[in-house]
């Protein structure tokens, strides 16, 4: 029942922001399946971040843990492709579809 909960407030909260994006990017059918199931990376680093003792730095540690988890979302997550399409145009391979 936990899981279920957990998977569908990740489907909510990655959902809502793909739907609103996908006037300006279009992502693909793979990246509400991609970034709900590839979303444990960040949340375990935020539940580390989160398990701290309060101190001084906690509150920077917490920022920068959440910098980082959305940059690795929306920044390599949303340029994947065209990463991939160009590693595929510089070795010369054909034949692969990457959406």
């Amino acid at each position: 029942m936990r899981l279920a909960l957990v998977m569908a407030g990740r489907i909510v909260s990655v959902g809502i922001p793909l739907a609103l994006m996908r006037r300006m990017i279009d992502m693909g059918p793979l990246a509400l399946p991609t970034l709900v199931w590839g979303g444990l990376r960040g949340g375990i680093s935020v539940a580390l971040a989160l398990s701290l003792p309060d101190s001084p730095i906690r509150s920077a540690i917490l920022a920068a843990t959440y910098i980082v988890v959305l940059f690795a979302v929306i920044v390599q997550g949303g340029s994947i492709g065209a990463l991939i399409e160009r590693i595929k145009a510089h070795h010369g391979v054909t034949g692969v579809t990457v959406h």
